[in-house]
């Protein structure tokens, strides 16, 4: 119960800082860049597809979910942390991201795990 309501918190927290950057700034996917050439990066609020690269919601998801189970299952870390490896690289042949949108998701479900895992953490406590 303990892994999957830090799962669930940790997903939540990561969904939705992901959302606040997508809604703030526009990048063009890779696959855009490729077949149309042309590129941006700049602060924004467009809903457009072609223009909410940054960061990767999947890779964000992933980093935070396996995080957070990782942490009350540390015997499955390593293949934990292979699956959102894999999540996350699979996000490159696709065109929709950039490395440096996967690496931010991941960094933003990373400490998303850690913030919602501090946070339930100290209800337990008090609670105990």
């Amino acid at each position: 119960r303990r892994a999957g309501v830090r799962m669930l918190a940790a997903l939540g927290l990561a969904t939705l800082a992901k959302g606040i950057i997508k809604n703030n700034v526009d990048r063009t996917r890779p696959g855009e860049v490729i077949d149309q050439r042309r590129y941006k990066l700049k602060r924004g609020s467009s809903k457009d597809k072609a223009l909410r690269s940054m960061p990767s919601g999947h890779s964000a998801g992933a980093a935070a979910v396996l995080s957070a189970a990782a942490r009350d299952f540390p015997e499955a870390r390593v293949p934990l942390i292979g699956g959102a490896l894999a999540i996350a690289a699979a996000q490159l042949p696709t065109r929709n991201h950039f490395l440096t949108d996967i690496a931010a998701g991941v960094a933003l479900g990373l400490v998303a795990e850690r913030l919602a895992s501090l946070a339930l953490d100290s209800v337990e406590k008090r609670l105990a």
